[in-house]
């Protein structure tokens, strides 16, 4: 199908020169980066690959921005977080929630958009060296990886005193708490294990990705797919389908075939766009794992070179 494309010019940058960490001299990193330096990534047109899907918006996300704005400001109220904060307002997480989930009610779609604010914001301190130093420090970025799983646990057990529940000084992690709080009182135990897995899955693929990134090989494509089904956090978003539906879907249709390969494509298509979509930021960061799957989709993107 042809489509129209628009170029974007690419600037790398290098988080480990910056945070004073040693690089070997020459692998297949830095030499991919050495080569899209200065280069144009032509980008296809993506609507035009979806025109013939239904596309829907909720009517209130004018609405839901604000709900978005006033969350945000409660995630980053430290002065030294404003631009952060700019960054974070910019998204359009608001119109995000509301396109991924626009029949959900309104009270349904707040605690969606809870969410999806935070998951954005979270990921930013693990993947974003301007906003931290966690990128470039597994250990650091392992203990707060832990320490938000051990808190979603904790706070997704039904029927426990909120004075014995854990507690977090860490906004990034404590945040998640009223999302915690309506799916204990909307989902059945088999959800809420559901929701968890794929958030653990999130959390350890996010870990992968980082480690790989740390050293100087790229991933093949399966290694990457692979990985990357998990840290898109595409599935962690389909967990949250019954609750944005306010319905229950048994367990045994969850693990029937047919719905494994509805998540799976669905994984795919949206992982892929994203990547697609944000190649100039991810290079900007040095991280070019992306590039040789985003070749095997398009393969005018990275025809330069």
């Amino acid at each position: 199908m042809a489509s129209s494309l628009c170029e974007q010019s690419i600037t790398p940058l290098d988080p480990f020169h910056e945070l004073g960490h040693h690089k070997a001299p020459s692998d297949e990193r830095t030499d991919l980066l050495n080569q899209l330096r200065g280069s144009r990534v032509r980008i296809p047109n993506l609507k035009g690959l979806l025109s013939h899907w239904p596309e829907e918006v909720h009517p209130k996300v004018d609405e839901l921005e604000k709900h978005v704005e006033e969350t945000l400001e409660w995630l980053f109220p430290q002065p030294d977080d404003e631009l952060r904060l700019r960054k974070m307002k910019a998204s359009k997480i608001g119109l995000f929630t509301a396109s991924w989930w626009p029949y959900a009610s309104f009270e349904a779609l707040r605690v969606l958009a809870t969410f999806s604010a935070w998951l954005f914001a979270w990921d930013d301190e693990i993947d974003t060296l301007a906003f931290s130093s966690l990128i470039a420090d597994v250990n650091s970025a392992r203990a707060f990886r832990e320490e938000t799983m051990d808190y979603i646990r904790d706070h997704l057990i039904r029927h426990k005193p909120d004075s014995s529940r854990a507690t977090s000084a860490t906004r990034l992690v404590s945040g998640l708490a009223p999302v915690a709080m309506a799916l204990c009182k909307s989902y059945n135990d088999d959800q809420i294990n559901k929701f968890l897995d794929e958030v653990d899955l999130f959390t350890k693929m996010c870990e992968e990705e980082q480690s790989t990134q740390l050293t100087g090989r790229l991933p093949t494509i399966g290694e990457y797919m692979q990985r990357r089904m998990g840290s898109s956090a595409v599935r962690v978003c389909l967990a949250l389908s019954d609750y944005a539906a306010g319905m229950v879907i048994s367990k045994s249709i969850m693990a029937d075939d047919s719905m494994r390969a509805i998540w799976d494509e669905t994984n795919v298509i949206l992982s892929a766009m994203n990547d697609i979509l944000s190649i100039k930021k991810e290079i900007a960061q040095s991280q070019v794992d992306s590039r040789k799957y985003i070749s095997g989709l398009f393969p005018s993107c990275f025809s330069d070179f």
